[in-house]
């Protein structure tokens, strides 16, 4: 055999083999971004169909909920 001949296999023996692998990959990815697509334009609201973002429940006053976390002031810490 001649040396180009084994090189030439050498070099073609990876992308023959991980081609395929890529190709698979991208293809699978495609339709999961085009699931994912679908699925966010359904859940989209329109005029007639309620439930989207401000509708339903008011948000309650700030002044009746309750203090979770006492905040103090910023202390100076170049003293």
């Amino acid at each position: 055999m001649s040396p180009d001949l084994i090189t030439a296999a050498l070099l073609a023996a990876p992308a023959a083999i991980l081609g395929p692998v890529c190709i698979a990959g991208h293809l699978i990815t495609a339709r999961h971004d085009d699931t994912a697509l679908a699925a966010a334009v359904a859940a989209r609201p329109t005029p007639g169909n309620p439930g989207g973002p401000g509708e339903g429940e008011p948000l309650p006053d700030p002044a009746d909920l309750a203090e979770v976390i006492t905040l103090h002031p910023r202390r100076d810490r170049a003293a």
